[in-house]
């Protein structure tokens, strides 16, 4: 069976540590209050930010409290909410081209380079419309959804309309490749009863990686050998990217994350803006000291996470923590929380 070439599928099997949690909470968008304004974040992007969309509450315009343990939890929950939307597609671009399509129950072949062609969703009537066109280094495509039913394989059930863009490119050697997606969907998520909440994805992230080499130690002028492929380097933006689950709304703005991998060792960068109703307003998250996780092991073994809002959160791994080893958590410069392994609370 042929298949559409969808990129961003690869991209999200290569960055198989990013398979963090889900998003949560229930609360409503609040309404305004005359709560404390940030100067780094504002709707109407007077400060020179990118502009959001869905952003009724202002929440952009809040810093979100940052008082105690769960302040961070919902945090790393909110980030992932955003940033698993790479996960999520790349789930569903799979799923499109596995989907039954004649009566006998034979599989639709979507080509290689897009061509324009209707995918036949899982529910009567729902549809995928694929436009594109491309060549063996670029190309593009989009995909229109119309009420169109997708069982993904990792994610559940959608109900999807709208429009889904992806451009990509790739050196001629394939070390490098781009990737950008953008999004315009509405729909609803479908759980195993049939009960079903609204979702809507809105905006764009950009997507690029490196392949990283180093020399064949066995190679010699007289039996020259390839290169050895020893890792990856990866980098995500995302302009804007607006999710809304239920009645909750999350969004990163202005943001990046950078990843590389080599050789067993896996080092992260956040420079981040997020803005989450659950949280109530808008907290920065960077990295002073990049983290770093070797493969096998479930905490960091050194790292700097700082979350900046109404309040801060100070996550400090491994060698860069008080203690040498595990996670500790400082609170507001005064509260110290020390775990012996990191579990969920390792944002990747």
């Amino acid at each position: 069976m042929t298949k559409l070439r969808m990129y961003p599928v690869a991209l999200a099997v290569l960055l198989t540590v990013g398979c963090g949690g889900s998003g949560g909470g229930n609360g409503a968008p609040p309404e305004e209050d005359g709560g404390d304004a940030t100067t780094r974040q504002t709707i109407d992007s007077e400060d020179g930010a990118t502009p959001l969309t869905l952003d009724s509450g202002r929440l952009a315009e809040k810093q979100a409290m940052l008082r105690e343990q769960e302040d961070f939890n919902e945090a790393m929950n909110s980030y992932w909410t955003v940033s698993g939307v790479l996960f999520l597609f790349g789930d569903i671009e799979e799923s499109l081209q596995n989907v039954p399509g004649e009566p006998d129950g034979s599989l639709v072949e979507v080509p290689d380079i897009p061509v324009n062609g209707t995918i036949n969703c899982t529910n009567s009537g729902g549809t995928a419309a694929v436009e594109g066109s491309g060549e063996e280094s670029s190309g593009g495509y989009r995909i229109l959804f119309d009420s169109c039913r997708v069982d993904t394989s990792a994610h559940g059930s959608f109900v999807l309309s709208g429009s889904y863009l992806v451009d990509w490119s790739e050196s001629e050697d394939t070390v490098d490749l781009l990737v950008t997606q953008h999004f315009d969907i509405t729909g609803q998520q479908l759980n195993s009863e049939g009960q079903t909440r609204d979702i809507q994805v809105k905006g764009s992230l950009v997507s690029s990686t490196t392949k990283l080499w180093k020399p064949d130690p066995a190679s010699t002028l007289e039996e020259p050998k390839p290169d050895i492929l020893v890792g990856f380097d990866a980098n995500i933006q995302w302009p804007v990217l607006e999710v809304f689950i239920g009645s909750d709304y999350f969004a990163l703005r202005d943001s990046e994350f950078n990843f590389v991998e080599t050789e067993g060792e896996v080092s992260f960068g956040w420079n981040v803006d997020l803005i989450s109703s659950v949280m109530g307003g808008a907290i920065s998250f960077t990295t002073p000291v990049e983290m770093v996780v070797t493969e096998g092991d479930s905490c960091a073994s050194y790292g700097h996470l700082l979350l900046e809002g109404d309040g801060k959160i100070e996550a400090r791994y491994g060698v860069t923590s008080g203690r040498r080893t595990g996670m500790e958590l400082l609170i507001n410069d005064s509260e110290v929380i020390f775990l012996e392994s990191c579990g969920v609370l390792l944002p990747i």
